[in-house]
């Protein structure tokens, strides 16, 4: 979700709280004060998101015009792109990379995670599991195509076949059993 869609749903819950003691006539001081943190904790959370975005774009500035970034600068500023919502740049900057340097994990890993935003998820898994071919022992990765899976296709029982083939490759990843057991209940 882009920083402008983050600071209208803030303004709105600011305002639809502001509406409901306006309407209601909230005469009950516990409940005043309930709603003001409310508004408060709206308040400091868009804050946090507009520095969180300027750290975002001092990072695209920092890395944009290299020309011979190394790999990891080149995550940095795809991450950078995609936090910002530009997944055009960010898609564009991790291709380069995996053109450069084929067997980066992190890059399959990112791309991945780039395409599930771009609602891409055939093509999300395939780059997370091409991301499992470079390594499996990083198991976790299961677990975000198993995330995808429930979350995105709403595909509760492929989720679950998903984990269960990581538990299988890292039977130590409590991670992933975890994740199962609350898929489960």
């Amino acid at each position: 979700m882009n920083t402008h869609k983050k600071q209208y749903i803030a303004l709105s819950a600011i305002a639809l709280i502001l509406l409901l003691v306006g309407v209601y006539g909230i005469s009950n001081k516990m409940e005043k004060l309930r709603l003001a943190q409310v508004a408060k904790q709206v308040e400091q959370t868009t804050q946090e998101e507009q520095v969180r975005q300027s750290q975002y774009q001092l990072e695209i500035k920092k890395f944009e015009g290299q020309k011979d970034r190394s790999t990891s600068d080149s995550l940095t500023l795809a991450t950078a792109y995609g936090n910002t919502g530009d997944f055009v740049k960010a898609q564009e900057v991790v291709t380069g990379v995996l053109s450069q340097d084929p067997g980066s994990q992190d890059a399959y890993i990112l791309l991945g995670n780039i395409l599930r935003e771009e609602g891409k998820y055939d093509e999300a898994e395939q780059s997370f599991r091409q991301a499992l071919s470079i390594d499996p022992a990083k198991s976790d990765i299961y677990g975000n195509i198993a995330v995808m899976y429930y979350s995105y296709k709403g595909d509760l029982a492929g989720a679950k076949k998903i984990l269960l083939e990581g538990i299988v490759a890292d039977p130590k990843n409590d991670n992933l059993k975890e994740l199962l057991k609350a898929y489960n209940t």
